[in-house]
């Protein structure tokens, strides 16, 4: 029986398996890879840019609603006060404990906007 060469294509189905070896034995397979694996990372990348984009707004809205919430929180009434005195007097301790935890929460939401926005900026790098 005479000897018969071997395709590429052949010994890459033998090894392989036939699924992988058609495109690995294919001219240009490997530009064809490359080019997957740019428009795969590419879309991957636009993806991460558009989740940042989302954690960015969710902090911009979580801050403005602290912000605002320190506001009113900062609004004292007459049993705010010690001497109950309109105007007048000094914070009563709950006052004060009551202010001290709405500016951490607005610091808590400065801190996750700020986080927020240096992911994305690492992402345009």
């Amino acid at each position: 029986m005479p000897t018969r060469p071997f395709s590429a294509t052949a010994v890459l189905t033998a090894v392989l398996g036939f699924a992988a070896a058609p495109a690995l034995a294919a001219p240009g397979a490997d530009a064809s890879a490359a080019r997957l694996a740019q428009a795969t990372a590419a879309a991957d990348h636009a993806g991460k840019i558009a989740a940042a984009d989302v954690e960015i707004k969710v902090a911009v809205d979580e801050l403005a609603q602290a912000r605002r919430r320190l506001e009113a929180g900062r609004q004292a009434t007459t049993k705010d006060r010690v001497n109950q005195l309109e105007g007048g007097g000094p914070m009563t301790e709950a006052y004060n404990l009551r202010v001290q935890a709405l500016q951490q929460d607005v610091a808590k939401a400065q801190k996750r906007l700020d986080r927020a926005l240096a992911a994305r900026k690492a992402l345009d790098k």
